[in-house]
């Protein structure tokens, strides 16, 4: 052992395991923020999960920052107490309550701090996937702040810093309330004042799904949040023989929690439902963390079950209330939650009971009791919080922004996907210039790009013969008009004559019939006169059934003028 492990207080390679598990279930825990990003990223639509995924890491930079400066100081300082009754830490600025040359692995030491600020991060990062698709960038970085600087210090003193809560013998080992239903608590206030996506409910209330992006990156990033849960729950107690059995528990509470929501959902719903079933299983794991460290691995499944089944009707109860979660966030952190922590009064094992000197119902009503001020302390200060952030900043991107989606909206990034489809909905309401696909340069989209251009090159081809052939069918569908209108004319202009012609031979008929002189020659005439007006009633007869048919190129012209119409409504 070197002089500086000396001067830390490492006395022993004990002291150094403990040392090194601190840290490395630090690590454990930070890596829970790529779980939450791929859950929260892949939860959501394409258009928005850039925006979300962002926010996973700026919550991160924002609430370590904000523990650092004072935040640490509020939840582990010196309790400041109001009739004995610790109510907040001494605030410090910059960790100087730490002693850097600390003589225990333990609260005051620096590895302490940095799994405690983890644990902040965690709290903070909850809140980005309940309000995402609609929450502003600049209004969750100003939120992030004030839950790391006032909401999650103060509540953590009470619990785990020696507060009026701790004293009271309330019992939530890693944070089943301090951080999961504080996190809950402040996004159910934030969904509440902000509002429910476009089209997540009709005008008579009926929910309609928001189907997500990607599944699969969501199923990673739940397998991501169990690795980090080892740290998270396995790290909050000293590293000794009951951490393989707390981490037994949490992985048992996990799988269980899992298999109870599937059961669950197909006997709701008659199928297996991604979402359902995978949010289940993190409620699992939020109900398993109050009491990891005092139950037995069969109460650990018993509780996993549980908060499985709170997290599919919490779920069900959020769209009936008409509550848009887009991740499912209150029901898997606040309800779970909730759930986790009664639970931890009921299935505590009788020798934790001795030795707290409290017996099992005034547990449990401590457990309930401490519960109900979580979360009235993180919603009704969420909900101040959302309030006066609203009057600094707007909370809520428009309905444009929100169409076109945050990541283009809140950083200018485009989005392929959707730029494709405004090409191809451009395409299909028939606008003169469609979008440029220049810019699609992602992967196996590039393919897809050069398809629909080719499709809308051909298009435009198609588009100009169109033109032709309509002006080419006007053109003739005149000319036929102008014909049969001519015709119509010549027509009853030759009929008129006829019929004056033949009556004028009516009348000489008529005069050679009254002439005395009757010769050879008049009867030849006459003879004449009649044969003339034989073909004369024939033409005449003949000419009304020209002209019907020089209506019916009327109708003919008409019929073309239909099929220039059908051609310029396929050309659009």
């Amino acid at each position: 052992m070197d002089a500086n492990a000396l001067a830390a207080g490492i006395t022993g390679a004990e002291d150094l395991a403990k040392l090194a598990w601190l840290i490395m279930a630090s690590g454990l825990v930070l890596l829970m923020q790529a779980g939450f990003a791929a859950v929260e990223s892949g939860s959501v639509r394409y258009k928005n999960s850039i925006n979300v995924a962002l926010k996973n890491i700026i919550d991160l930079c924002i609430s370590s920052a904000a523990f650092f400066v004072v935040g640490y100081s509020i939840m582990f300082g010196a309790s400041v107490s109001v009739g004995g009754w610790g109510v907040i830490g001494t605030p410090t600025l910059f960790l100087s309550n730490i002693d850097l040359a600390t003589t225990a692995v333990g609260a005051t030491t620096m590895a302490y701090f940095l799994f405690q600020m983890t644990f902040c991060n965690t709290a903070a990062t909850i809140i980005s996937g309940g309000i995402a698709e609609r929450c502003r960038f600049m209004a969750y970085v100003l939120v992030t702040l004030g839950i790391a600087l006032v909401i999650y210090p103060i509540y953590g003193h009470w619990v785990w810093g020696g507060g009026w809560m701790a004293q009271l013998k309330f019992h939530d080992f890693a944070g089943s309330s301090v951080v999961h239903m504080i996190g809950a608590g402040v996004t159910l206030a934030g969904i509440q004042v902000i509002g429910a996506r476009l089209g997540r409910f009709d005008a008579q209330g009926k929910a309609h799904r928001i189907h997500a992006s990607s599944l699969p990156l969501v199923s990673i990033g739940v397998v991501i949040l169990i690795f980090g849960w080892v740290g998270f729950n396995g790290g909050s107690a000293p590293l000794g023989p009951q951490t393989a059995t707390i981490i037994v528990n949490t992985l048992l509470a996990a799988c269980f929690a899992g298999f109870a929501a599937m059961l669950l959902v197909w006997a709701i719903s008659g199928l297996a439902e991604a979402d359902l079933i995978l949010n289940g299983l993190l409620g699992g794991l939020v109900a398993i963390t109050a009491g990891a460290d005092v139950v037995s691995p069969t109460a650990s499944a018993i509780i996993g079950c549980i908060g499985g089944a709170t997290v599919v009707f919490g779920c069900k109860l959020m769209e009936k209330l008409q509550l848009d979660d887009a991740v499912g966030a209150v029901p898997v952190h606040g309800m779970a939650g909730f759930a986790g922590v009664v639970c931890t009064g009921i299935f505590c094992d009788a020798s934790y009971l001795t030795m707290w000197e409290i017996s099992r119902g005034n547990l449990i009503l401590i457990q309930i009791g401490g519960a109900v001020v979580c979360c009235l302390w993180s919603y009704l200060m969420g909900l101040l919080l959302w309030k006066i952030v609203g009057r600094m900043t707007s909370l809520r991107i428009g309905p444009a922004e929100e169409e076109v989606g945050m990541n283009y909206s809140e950083h200018k990034v485009d989005d392929p996907i959707l730029t494709l489809t405004n090409a191809v909905m451009s395409a299909v309401a028939g606008k003169e210039k469609s979008l440029s696909l220049d810019n699609v340069r992602e992967g196996d989209l590039i393919a897809l790009a050069r398809s629909i251009k080719a499709l809308l090159t051909r298009q435009s081809h198609m588009k100009e013969n169109a033109e032709h052939w309509v002006s080419a069918i006007e053109n003739l569908k005149h000319t036929l008009f102008e014909q049969q209108h001519l015709g119509s004319l010549s027509a009853n202009a030759s009929l008129d004559e006829l019929k004056a012609t033949r009556a004028c031979l009516e009348h000489v008929l008529e005069f050679l019939r009254d002439s005395n002189n009757q010769t050879g020659q008049t009867a030849m005439l006459a003879d004449l006169i009649n044969l003339v007006q034989d073909r004369i009633t024939t033409l005449t007869n003949t000419l009304p059934r020209i002209i019907k048919n020089l209506d019916s190129v009327r109708h003919t012209s008409g019929q073309l003028d239909q099929l220039a119409g059908n051609i310029r409504g396929g050309r659009r």
